[in-house]
């Protein structure tokens, strides 16, 4: 027979994940582990909802100054003062402050969701005054606490121009990878059958995988992370860097770039897509700056300086001999 878990041990154990949240950011597993705790019981969300209000509260009254801080009157038998992770965990406030839940951000409140459709692009400022810029077809998740700034990544590419906080670190998570910036300038992309990729703009920023590989990027560089295996690193100019985030205006800047690939670019952009009819036109490489969603204006320019034919054939335009 099994035992039904008590109020009592329900907020016990929330006033440990509670001290846990208000550290550092919680690994991978960590977060595997507390969704598990919070979903397989509807009380359990409450009671951490209480437990990190109780916390909220010790901030708040730390700022308003020691007459108004709990923690200043109380003290256990051996005569030391009672930390605020000890306060919450031994339950004292667990009563009186059950009101405060309402008033304090809720950790497992559904995250906030931006998306950009086919073709679109869209800044979104964020409540902190950082400011993220969705590409074509991206999608990101934002949940922010008292702690950390969390991005997800759900798919597509995104810059983002991060207000500075050093007490509260911005971590966006791709796929395995978290990236881990407090005041700077970068890009993260999450595309179907590619490694994700950073470009730094400005400041630093610390990639982890969940298999503790770690790297610190610098200004100007560029990393390839693929769920496993080593994460490559080169380093552009800032003529480079510029050109890659071209895509904010509009335009795919093209330096080299095979006619496969840039035909797949065009693909994100547009519904019209490019066909290229012979294998071997595939490997020829394009350079220029073009519209993202001109594929037919590409094609024609394409043809013309390559000496091979542009067919358009109702949404598609085909590339050949």
């Amino acid at each position: 027979m099994t035992t039904r878990e008590t109020s009592e041990d329900i907020d016990d154990a929330a006033a440990v994940w509670a001290a846990r949240l208000d550290g550092e950011p919680l690994s991978f597993e960590e977060r595997r582990a507390l969704e598990a705790w919070t979903t397989a019981d509807p009380r359990r969300q409450g009671a951490l909802a209480r437990a990190m209000a109780i916390l909220a509260h010790f901030d708040r009254a730390k700022a308003l100054g020691p007459q108004f801080d709990p923690r200043a009157h109380a003290r256990p038998s051996g005569g030391l003062r009672i930390g605020r992770r000890e306060f919450v965990a031994g339950g004292s406030l667990a009563a009186g402050l059950g009101a405060v839940a309402v008033l304090a951000p809720s950790l497992l409140q559904p995250a906030q969701q931006f998306a950009t459709a086919k073709g679109e692009v869209r800044s979104v400022p964020l409540e902190d005054g950082s400011v993220v810029w969705l590409n074509t077809g991206s999608t990101i998740k934002v949940n922010y606490n008292s702690s950390r700034r969390g991005i997800v990544l759900v798919s597509g590419e995104a810059l983002f121009d991060v207000a500075k906080n050093p007490s509260r670190p911005f971590v966006v998570r791709a796929e395995s990878m978290d990236v881990r910036a407090v005041g700077t300038s970068f890009t993260v992309s999450r595309l179907a059958n590619r490694p994700v990729e950073v470009v730094v703009r400005e400041g630093l920023v610390d990639l982890s995988r969940d298999d503790s590989t770690a790297v610190r990027l610098t200004p100007g560089a560029r990393a390839l992370a693929p769920s496993s295996g080593p994460v490559q690193v080169s380093q552009l100019g800032s003529d480079s860097v510029s050109r890659a985030l071209s895509w904010r205006k509009g335009l795919l800047d093209f330096d080299g770039t095979t006619l496969g690939d840039a035909a797949a670019t065009f693909a994100r952009y547009s519904d019209q897509q490019i066909v290229i009819d012979d294998p071997e036109l595939s490997g020829r490489t394009v350079t220029g700056l073009f519209s993202s969603t001109n594929p037919v204006g590409f094609a024609q320019a394409v043809a013309l300086s390559m000496n091979i034919k542009a067919r358009t054939v109702g949404d598609t335009v085909h590339l050949s001999h």
